[in-house]
């Protein structure tokens, strides 16, 4: 008699089959098969139980003996076979199977040597001793304390991600991944519409695009997302198509089963998270609907700290621009040069590959780059005619003194810093307070001083008239490469060739 799930041999049938050989017994334990029962259904765990059992019968040689002896174990017996030999297998086995949870190894085993007149229940006992020393040394990979380990990995991954828009996209792969789901979604509520943000799908799941309308799209609040509402927690529906709340165009797109959690945002439902399967029914377990519910938890608390950290960014940025304003009546320079510049600044750096905390850091050197003219005197700052040596070596000292007053001002990091102190290098070394050359020159300094010298030289100052754009553009194309990093300008006059209206 064989088992019908994996086609092994039943007990009696196994040990009979083993009287007066001699070989190795091994005796093989599935990791966490509960687990995967509770969270992909028994559905899951008989695709985990035989996967397996095939990698197990690729792996071992023709005449060894397989058994199903328990609901997650298996004994297998390899005539005539020392035991490092069967110990080397099953090593080779467990890196082979793949386990459902994301990080576990497949398998805890234990081998003995089993001679034709010992007994069997002597070789048993030895190889138990083995496994279950596997499965302690294995620890926290075990059943219970899985989702745990998961989750704080989860968090961990999400709490390392800048924007929003970044920790929802991560979080929702994330959750196919842990869930064994096909496609997961975002959804934004607002009153009682919600739009589909963010869409995300497992490699070879078709016409995921489907499944939700457009995200500039706002629908009706429908679906179970109104059963969310009104029990005002985490809803599944193992039958989706049969299913009250069952949307035709999710029908129509071979949905099964459904899983939704709410997103909260000061106690208020603000948005959701959606899990289906296409093609396929999903066991919708309790595990399963605390697993999303937590996730959802985890991930408002990520939200939250980055709509936080925006705020305050915001709030401290619009008083670094205040300052920069403040600054440049004082040095009466062209109403608005700060902002522009710092807009300036913000274009070039993102078409040099710039993202996230780079730009944040350009945009606070360029609010604060003239900081240090506050230790210039008025007679010479203010000066219409031209600087006598003297007094151009003091003006010179502003990169300097604005170095050091910046670095009294908390949160600033090293980048705007550096900027302060090197807007005015030069590429080619003649440039101060440091004199540095080329790529020593800190990236967002050579990037900021295109800038500033372009919009100075366009603008009205006491001492000179407006250039035009063109000639302003010739003059920084022929510095490149003596004044300023040659491939940044490159860029730059990409930048007034593609969006010249804009700039």
């Amino acid at each position: 008699m064989h088992d019908t799930l994996t086609g092994f041999l039943r007990r009696p049938d196994f040990e009979a089959a083993l009287l007066h050989l001699s070989g190795t017994l091994g005796l093989v334990d599935l990791t966490a098969l509960k687990q995967v029962n509770a969270l992909h259904g028994h559905a899951g765990g008989d695709a985990f139980i035989q996967h397996v059992a095939t990698v197990l019968k690729e792996a071992f040689p023709s005449g060894t003996l397989f058994c199903r002896w328990g609901g997650d174990e298996f004994l297998l017996f390899q005539p005539e076979s020392p035991e490092e030999v069967v110990r080397a297998t099953l090593e080779r086995v467990n890196s082979a199977a793949l386990h459902p949870l994301p990080g576990l190894q497949a398998l805890a085993f234990g081998t003995c040597a089993l001679w034709h007149d010992m007994p069997f229940s002597q070789a048993f006992a030895l190889a138990e001793e083995q496994l279950q020393r596997m499965k302690t040394r294995l620890g926290a990979q075990l059943a219970g304390s899985w989702s745990t380990t998961a989750l704080i990995e989860f968090s961990r991954q999400l709490e390392q991600l800048n924007s929003p828009a970044e920790v929802i996209k991560q979080g929702l792969t994330q959750l196919l991944t842990l869930t064994d789901f096909d496609v997961a979604f975002h959804f934004e509520w607002s009153g009682r519409q919600m739009r589909a943000q963010y869409v995300v799908s497992r490699p070879g799941v078709e016409r995921a695009g489907a499944l939700a309308p457009s995200t500039d799209a706002w629908i009706p609040r429908s679906g179970l997302a109104l059963e969310v509402d009104q029990r005002q927690k985490t809803v599944g529906v193992t039958d989706y198509p049969s299913s009250p709340y069952a949307l035709p165009l999710l029908v129509q797109a071979n949905v099964k089963s459904a899983l939704l959690a709410p997103i909260r945002s000061r106690g208020v439902i603000c948005g959701s998270l959606s899990l289906v399967s296409v093609g396929r029914w999903r066991t919708i377990t309790p595990q399963l609907e605390h697993l999303l519910d937590i996730a959802a938890l985890r991930l408002e608390h990520v939200l939250e700290l980055r709509r936080t950290e925006r705020a305050v960014r915001m709030s401290f940025e619009g008083g670094l621009l205040g300052l920069g304003a403040a600054l440049e009546a004082r040095d009466l320079e062209t109403h608005g040069h700060t902002q522009r510049v710092a807009t300036l600044s913000i274009k070039l750096g993102v078409l040099l590959g710039l993202q996230g905390q780079d730009l944040d850091q350009l945009r606070q050197g360029a609010y604060l780059h003239d900081i240090g003219k506050l230790a210039i005197p008025d007679a010479i700052l203010l000066k219409p005619g031209k600087l006598t040596r003297e007094e151009w070596q003091l003006m010179q000292l502003h990169a300097h003194k604005g170095w050091e007053m910046a670095q009294r001002i908390p949160m600033l990091p090293e980048a705007t810093l550096d900027l302060i102190r090197h807007h005015h290098e030069r590429w080619d070394g003649r440039g101060y307070p440091d004199g540095l050359t080329g790529e020593n020159i800190p990236l967002l300094a050579r990037i900021f001083a295109v800038c500033d010298v372009y919009d100075a030289l366009v603008s009205v100052r006491p001492y000179k008239s407006a250039w035009t754009v063109s000639e302003a553009l010739e003059e920084v194309a022929e510095q490149g490469g003596r004044q300023f990093d040659p491939a940044v300008v490159e860029v730059f006059l990409k930048l007034f060739q593609e969006t010249a209206e804009e700039v």
